[in-house]
Order: C-alpha cells, then sequence, then structure tokens
C-alpha cells in the first residue's frame, strides 16, 4: 500500500535535506471523502426542506458528517509522513531512511515517534 492511500497530508510540519514531513490524517481511521460526501448530501438536502422537521434532520445530519470530518486531525487519526525529495531518492537516501525507520523502532520512549508504516523499509525486504 502506497501513502498515497493510507496518508492524507494535511499541513507542512517542516522540511529538511532529505524530504519534508506532513501532519497527515491516517485513512484508515477516518474516511475524509465519505464525509464530506454526507455533508454534500446533508446540504443538497437543506436547499429542497419543505418543513421544520425535514430542516431539523438534515441540520442534524450535516452536524454529524461535520463533527466527524473536524475529526480528522486529531491527534489519535493523524501521523507524521515524511515524503522524499526525488533527488534524495536514491539507493543511499534509502540506506539512510531504512537506517532512521529501525533506530526509532529500536527506541522505548513515550516522547520519541512510533513508527506505523514505512513502504521503504518493507519494499526492499
Amino acid at each position: 500500500m502506497s501513502y498515497e492511500n493510507r496518508w492524507r497530508p494535511l499541513r507542512e510540519l517542516g522540511h529538511g535535506g532529505q524530504g519534508v514531513v506532513h501532519l497527515a490524517t491516517d485513512l484508515k481511521k477516518v474516511n475524509i471523502d465519505a464525509e464530506l460526501a454526507a455533508m454534500r448530501q446533508a446540504i443538497n438536502a437543506l436547499r429542497a426542506i419543505t418543513t421544520v422537521e425535514e430542516s431539523r434532520r438534515s441540520a442534524l445530519l450535516l452536524a454529524g458528517s461535520l463533527g466527524l470530518y473536524l475529526k480528522h486531525d486529531a491527534p489519535e487519526m493523524c501521523g507524521a509522513l515524511k515524503v522524499l525529495h526525488p533527488e534524495a531518492r536514491s539507493d543511499k537516501a534509502r540506506a539512510r531512511m531504512e537506517h532512521e525507520v529501525k533506530a526509532l523502532n529500536d527506541q522505548n520512549d513515550p516522547h520519541i515517534v512510533k513508527i506505523v508504516d514505512a513502504p521503504c523499509a518493507r519494499a526492499g525486504s
């Protein structure tokens, strides 16, 4: 699975010589596209409202979908996504990245990030 299928970058956190690190939503935990579709459906329903009760129901659906959508950047739904610069995708850069992944995985400290997905390390294994 490529990062494009699992992670959706939200904003840049930092950059360096090897690549760019983004705050990213884990699409295994929240389906942003489905929530946006539900919001669009609720908005369209609000446009065609004929009664106060229908209006309330559609507004509640919209609020629920909006709440789920807003949750997409909550810490438990996110991770840091490091994307290498094209010029840093050499065998040497890949080896450095694999070393970085191994070093982080060997740590057991609540203040050090945990690796949850590392396609670069799996692809060569």
